[in-house]
């Protein structure tokens, strides 16, 4: 589905520049700007573009998903994934937390260890008298450790997400509460949640 990722690449690449382009309009005339109502105005219409960026990117990461599961087009998958997301916002707005949270963490955890191991060869080692000054490569591996983990834990947020995909077709097709080939410790998950939830 090559045409499905340039699509959705380009929804994305296309968002991204014109958030970019109307944000520095906006900014500018709010600057020059000395009426309150313009001023409101002009924030309502960032807050819009800003809204409708992260939308396009919301849809457009939902149905390479559903690219990956079903394997139909860019416009039926984004459809397919919409509808999901408006029927379990509640499911897929926690997985996707936990996943972020995970992302977030292991990429720190893996950047502070790669830092302070650079710290140690770069900086307390014998090797320090061989170059000018240790904060340049001390630089580059904290950075190169930040890419590593980022590389590494970011599938973990995606996966998440088609996974709680699998898990609501499988539902949605077996019938509510009654998955077929979902795992037990996950669907014994799911149903804990949702009879929590219930309870709120």
């Amino acid at each position: 589905h090559t045409g499905t990722l340039a699509f959705g690449s380009f929804a994305c690449t296309t968002a991204w520049i014109l958030k970019i382009i109307c944000q520095a309009v906006l900014a500018e005339e709010e600057a020059t700007s000395i009426n309150p109502c313009a001023k409101c105005v002009y924030g309502c219409l960032a807050c819009i573009v800003e809204c409708t960026y992260r939308f396009i990117s919301a849809v457009t990461e939902q149905a390479y998903i559903q690219t990956a599961l079903l394997g139909t087009g860019f416009m039926q998958s984004g459809y397919v994934a919409l509808g999901i997301t408006v029927r379990h916002p509640f499911r897929l707005a926690l997985v996707s937390s936990v996943g972020d949270l995970v992302e977030l963490v292991g990429t720190s955890a893996v950047t502070a260890v790669t830092g302070i191991l650079a710290w140690y060869i770069f900086v307390e080692s014998p090797l320090t008298d061989q170059y000018s000054s240790p904060y340049g490569p001390l630089l580059m591996a904290v950075c190169m450790g930040f890419l590593i983990g980022l590389v590494m834990l970011h599938p973990f947020s995606v996966v998440a997400i088609a996974i709680m995909h699998c898990f609501i077709i499988d539902e949605e097709m077996a019938g509510v509460g009654n998955p077929e080939n979902t795992p037990e410790p996950l669907k014994a998950l799911m149903t804990s949640l949702d009879e929590r939830k219930a309870k709120e």
